[in-house]
């Protein structure tokens, strides 16, 4: 009879809990708590937060500015910019900004937070 690989989720009537969880290529387990408190980890978090927060701001000051703009100053977007209002210029830079900011995130990931994942991942079975 051929061997089975470990289920990588633990038996809900197991005592584990889902606090543990079994790499499927290893045999060891870690805790969740004690993976969240390896300094690789805690590193990528550290760097997401101070990367995330500033985009995050500047994306929602923007959509909270064109709301207020279009609930408060309806003469301003009403207001021709050659063929179009300034309200419909506002929202095609709404559009503008989520993707300019999205492939920055992109970019960021790529660069920065994958590889500091793989060094979590890497410290987390070595572990």
């Amino acid at each position: 009879m051929a061997s089975k690989a470990p289920d990588p989720l633990p038996d809900p009537g197991s005592s584990a809990g889902p606090a543990t969880l079994s790499a499927p290529d290893s045999r060891s387990t870690m805790s969740w708590q004690d993976a969240v408190g390896l300094a690789s980890f805690q590193d990528l978090l550290r760097l997401k937060v101070r990367v995330l927060t500033p985009l995050m701001v500047v994306s929602l000051g923007v959509f909270l500015a064109v709301m207020l703009l279009a609930g408060f100053a309806r003469d301003l977007m009403i207001v021709k910019v050659g063929p179009l209002g300034v309200g419909y210029l506002l929202i095609i830079g709404l559009y503008g900004m989520c993707w300019v900011l999205g492939v920055l995130y992109m970019r960021i990931a790529a660069r920065e937070f994958d590889p500091r994942a793989e060094r979590a991942r890497l410290e987390r079975r070595g572990a």
